[in-house]
Order: C-alpha cells, then structure tokens, then sequence
C-alpha cells in the first residue's frame, strides 16, 4: 500500500486566532475574558507530571503502548513520552502507516491536519480535555480532516478557526467525541461522502463564521451516515444541523438560538433515506425549529421546539415542518413532542403518511384551535393520547392560509 506522503504545514496568520466568546462561555471556562487561553495552555506543565493524563491511558484513549506524544514548547522530540514531538503535523504522520494514537499534552497547537491512515490501522488524536488542549488553524482548510478510509478518531480537544473546523469524509469510519468547536467558517463539523460513517458525541459547536455563499452552519452532512448524541450548538448564522441524502441518527441535541441567529432554523433534513430525531431541544430560532423535506422514512419523538420567530423567509416561524416534495410514499411519526409559542403553526405537514401521537402545542397560530395544518392528500392518523385538531390548507399545497406561496422549499446548499 502507497504510504501517506507528510502533509505541509498550513500556513499561520501572523495576528493571533482570537476564540469565540460564546464558545468560551459554553465549554472553555479556563480561558479568560480576552479569549486567550490560560494556566496551563500558555504554561504547558512538566513531561514527568503530566496531569489530568498521568495515568498513562490518555483518559482511556488507548494502551500506553499505542501512545505517540505531542508537547507544544519543548524541543524536537521522538515522540515517546520522555521526548515528545513538539508539532502535532509530526506526531500525526507518525501514526499514519503503522497506526496508533496520538496523545496531546494540555498547550495551543498549530491545526490544518489530514488525519488518515495509510496502513488500514485505527488512528486518532486525543487530548487532555478541550478545557486545556487546543487545535487552532487560521486557514481556508479544514482544522481537523479524518480523511478515509479507515477507523479515525478525534476527542478531548477544543478546535478554533478552520473552513471547516473539523471534517469527516471520503468514506471515514470517524468518531469524534468530547470536542469543542469554535470560530469555524462555513461549518463547524462536515460530514461528506456517500461511503461515510460518522459518529459525533458530547460535542459543543458555537459561533461558526459566515463565509460566502455557505451560511454558518453548525454540523452538515451530505450523503453518507450520521449518528449525533447528547451534544450543543448554539449561536450559528444559519440552521444548527444541515443534512442532505443519508441517514441521520440523533439522541439528545440542543439547538441555541438568539439574536444573531440561526436566522434560517434548527434542523433541516431533504432528500434523506431515513431521519431519527429523539430528544432534540430547539429554542429561540428565526425560522423552522425542524424542517423535513422529501424525506424517505423519519420520527421525531421526544422533541421540544419553543419560541420560534418569523425571519425573512416567508415559511418560517412553524415548528415543526414536514414537506413530502415529491416523495409520494414518505412516512413520518410526529410523537410525543412539545410545541410551545411558535410564531406560525405548530405542526405544519404536506403530503405523505404521517402519524400524531401524544404531542402537545401552546399558542402560535392556532386558528379555531388548530394546531396542526395539512395539505390537500395528506394522511394523518393518530389516536386519542394525540388531542389536537387537523385543519386543511384551504388553498394549494404550497400555500398557508391568507398568505399567498410559502416559501416552503428547500433553501439550496450553496
């Protein structure tokens, strides 16, 4: 097998990456107010005492003899524990061909890495929390690549800055757990290829950066296969989670709104094989809290979507949002949710077969007491643990009532 050529160092602005204050807010409590980090970012502790990562597993990454290691400010290192490398680019082409984990010491290091592996071997990097272990990139790459195939790993650190700042793709079996990301353009975390699976946990993603046409996303995933679990995005210039064509798996997501955004919404999911939404928490958007659009099979159960405002789009402000497009056989549950104060509908369906049950809506337009809009041919079904009224669209499938088409449609992935 052709071994990975080194990759070159990405370039490093001479002004310095400042961190994103929300972000900072969110998950980096040990940096102070100015966004630089203290305490043992800027004085990296001793190799002999290393820390939170003393007990030689690098908080249960892996064994000690799978260990390469990476300190920022020593000098030029073989990568044992004793001499560390001191850039993480070197530490990284270490492990590419005979596999192996790549264990940071807390410090600020220089991001813009493809991680791969040329051997077919497990390969990851892992620091000692993202609290204390920073991967910064001032660049138009990406921060963090796991570029497939192969199993690849990024947890315990905090990734400022990158377009994006970190990327799962070209057929990656990728695990991304107990990260931090921040002050990306673009989007936070991508999800790219047909043949790749992903699997993000217990991360925070804030304060992605617009950038062009591509609007601020917080994850994305095109094609492909995304699992996202137990994890925060908050302060994006457009919608939280961006998914087209796949499968998308979440259980436990928290999608933060304000007043700088998202000003599209929460979750939007076209053209997707399946779509499993289970205890997502959508508060405080300029938008659609969660928008399916021709989607093939999806169940949002669980859920909470609360305070949704207008925005620019005409077909914002409905809560939950569900357009069958040209998917005549869509299936779609709708159970156990919690709408509160949306500024239009608080279940908004076009076309397909959908099942209420068990979902509660309070306010927003709730003409005559509907709660639940449908189009002309759409199929709902429910039960009596489902109270809510169905009204119909008294007009065409793209239009709400008194308002002229809507603009319902997907909004283009730039």
């Amino acid at each position: 097998m052709r071994r990975w050529a080194p990759v070159a160092p990405a370039p490093v602005a001479p002004a310095p990456l400042a961190l994103a204050p929300l972000a900072l807010a969110l998950a980096l409590a040990a940096c102070d107010g100015g966004g630089k980090p203290d305490g043992p970012v800027e004085d990296p502790p001793s190799i002999a005492a290393p820390g939170p990562c003393a007990d030689g597993t690098w908080m249960g990454a892996a064994s000690p003899d799978g260990l390469v290691f990476v300190a920022t400010g020593t000098e030029p290192g073989d990568g044992s524990r004793a001499a560390p490398y001191s850039r993480l680019l070197d530490a990284v082409n270490a492990v590419a061909d005979p596999g192996g984990t790549v264990a940071v010491y807390p410090g600020t290091y220089e991001a813009g890495i493809v991680l791969r592996s040329s051997g077919g071997r497990p390969v990851a990097i892992v620091g000692c929390g993202a609290e204390e272990t920073f991967l910064a990139s001032n660049t138009r790459h990406a921060g963090v690549a796991l570029h497939g195939p192969g199993e690849l790993a990024l947890r315990r650190v905090a990734v400022v800055g990158g377009t994006p700042a970190v990327a799962v793709r070209a057929g990656a079996a990728g695990t991304v757990e107990d990260v931090v990301v921040s002050s990306a353009r673009r989007v936070g975390v991508q999800v790219a290829g047909p043949t790749t699976v992903a699997t993000l946990r217990r991360l925070t993603v804030a304060d992605t950066v617009l950038a062009g046409a591509q609007r601020g996303w917080g994850i994305s995933l095109a094609d492909g296969a995304l699992t996202l679990e137990d994890s925060v995005i908050a302060a994006q210039r457009a919608y939280g989670l961006y998914a087209e064509r796949g499968v998308l798996q979440v259980a436990g997501l928290d999608i933060a709104g304000g007043v700088d955004g998202p000003t599209v919404g929460g979750i939007y999911a076209h053209a997707m094989e399946s779509v499993t939404l289970d205890d997502v928490t959508v508060r405080g958007v300029r938008g659609v809290g969660i928008h399916l659009y021709e989607v093939g099979t999806a169940t949002v159960r669980g859920s909470v979507v609360e305070d949704t405002a207008a925005g620019q789009r005409r077909g914002a402000g409905d809560a939950i949002l569900v357009r069958k497009g040209a998917r005549d056989t869509a299936t779609v549950r709708i159970e156990g949710n919690t709408v509160t104060r949306p500024a239009r509908f608080g279940i908004a369906v076009d076309g397909g077969d959908v099942t209420l049950t068990g979902n509660t809506v309070t306010g927003g337009l709730t003409s005559d007491g509907t709660s639940v809009w449908a189009t002309p041919g759409t199929t709902i079904t429910g039960d009596p643990a489902s109270p809510l009224d169905v009204g119909r669209f008294p007009i065409g499938r793209d239009e709400h009532p008194g308002e002229g088409p809507s603009e319902f449609g997907r909004p283009g992935m730039p």
